[in-house]
């Protein structure tokens, strides 16, 4: 066999290989944050690097809500850099980040929020599934919240409680007071009240209603009433 042959048939052996590799299942179900963080084995502070397609899975049928008319699964993977544990135990080293996606490209939205020297924290929910870290689910693509601060492993609180006071802080979600009062609002705050407890959420709402934005007023007012059938200071 002539040098260039063998080279072909080692490349053909190699794409057979990928080929044949099984894929993890597919995910997908539209989960609340809460429900994301509840589902998780751990959350972690960290980030992907070298991200790279993995091989593509025909299939007949996603599973709702991906939309029926996507046939094929496109699996991707990278390198996953820990720095951090806010909850559980994170994985065992060199393990891949995992996910799949209706779409090609692996593009992962990082969501960075003004310019690339801004201070991104990711806080990325995970689980184990045999030999790869995986998100809760593919799709909705829920993998991470971002927090613009720094993450202090240092600081007094504990991490779980740190990062529930971070997801409450305006200024480490958006840009202004208005952005933050949205109408996803609750969505963050009920995971940071599960977290924090009773007490200290009516307290930090109450705060939050007293930064002086009609808008988030009314939505710190609203989730108190709501939840509590606690009322806002006049």
């Amino acid at each position: 066999m002539s040098t260039s042959s063998a080279i072909v048939a080692l490349l053909l052996m190699g794409t057979i290989g990928r080929a044949q590799e099984k894929f993890p299942t597919f995910k997908a179900s539209p989960l609340l944050l809460l429900s994301v963080w509840e589902k998780a084995d751990a959350a972690v502070v960290g980030d992907l690097r070298n991200i790279r397609p993995m091989g593509i899975q025909r299939i007949k049928r996603l599973p709702w809500p991906q939309t029926p008319r996507v046939f094929s699964v496109y699996w991707c993977e990278a390198d996953f850099i820990v720095y951090s544990t806010v909850k559980g135990k994170p994985p065992a080293a060199g393990k891949k980040f995992v996910w799949g996606s209706g779409l090609s490209g692996c593009k992962v939205p990082m969501r960075n929020r003004q310019a690339d020297a801004e201070t991104v924290t990711r806080v990325w929910f995970i689980r184990e599934e045999e030999r790869y870290v995986r998100p809760v689910v593919d799709y909705p693509a829920r993998f991470f919240t971002v927090i613009y601060t720094a993450w202090a492993d240092a600081a007094s609180a504990a991490p779980q409680i740190r990062f529930a006071q971070l997801i409450l802080t305006p200024n480490a979600n958006t840009g202004t007071l208005r952005e933050f009062a949205s109408d996803t609002f609750p969505d963050p705050a009920f995971l940071a009240c599960w977290i924090l407890g009773k007490e200290e959420c009516i307290s930090r709402m109450r705060g939050l209603a007293a930064l002086g934005d009609s808008e988030l007023r009314h939505r710190a007012c609203e989730y108190l009433e709501s939840q509590f059938r606690e009322t806002c200071p006049d």
